[in-house]
């Protein structure tokens, strides 16, 4: 076990590592003030904000690209995309977290819907930001078994599978309940 240089403050967590020994993770400045970081090469890169006074990485993937969550000078807590020494941020709604990324840049996350709820988000270079529930060929409508609403997305495979949770109906109550989709497309 070694120590991760030297971070300032009282906290530090290291929240993910890439195949090249990247990691990723916060640390606290000051009280109420964290800070996204990214340790490369022994070198300790404090990756900013979005204009607020706290962010946290969660994801990197082997071309160097991270994601996580940052306040924005409103205070909002924006889910971002690091990468080539710029935060951009993904969006969705008040708050959204990004929490995982594969190295095709598609990463995965949740936001709140516009009813202020938790759901699952897909983001791409291409497309941009998408609910996943919009993307889910078997959702259940209530009536019948099945997942009714994702929630969150953790994470996202080479191939574009993702591991997510959400509920689930099982003929008598609503559960919450880890799932896997498959990409079929």
């Amino acid at each position: 076990m070694q120590r991760l240089g030297s971070i300032a403050g009282p906290l530090s967590q290291a929240l993910a590592i890439n195949d090249y020994g990247e990691i990723v993770g916060f640390f606290a400045l000051a009280e109420g003030q964290y800070r996204a970081f990214l340790l490369q090469n022994s070198n300790l890169i404090d990756l900013g904000t979005l204009g607020g006074s706290q962010s946290q990485a969660l994801g990197i993937n082997n071309r160097g690209q991270i994601v996580g969550s940052s306040s924005a000078s409103n205070g909002d807590q924006h889910a971002f995309l690091y990468e080539e020494g710029l935060m951009k941020d993904l969006g969705g709604g008040v708050r959204s977290l990004a929490q995982g990324i594969n190295d095709a840049g598609e990463i995965v996350g949740q936001s709140t819907d516009n009813d202020g709820l938790p759901t699952a988000f897909l983001w791409t270079p291409k497309r941009g930001l998408m609910d996943l529930n919009n993307y889910i060929e078997n959702l259940s409508d209530g009536n019948t078994p099945g997942f009714t609403k994702l929630f969150h997305a953790n994470d996202i495979n080479g191939p574009g599978n993702i591991a997510a949770s959400g509920n689930y109906f099982d003929g008598n109550k609503t559960i919450q309940a880890a799932c896997l989709l498959l990409r079929t497309r």
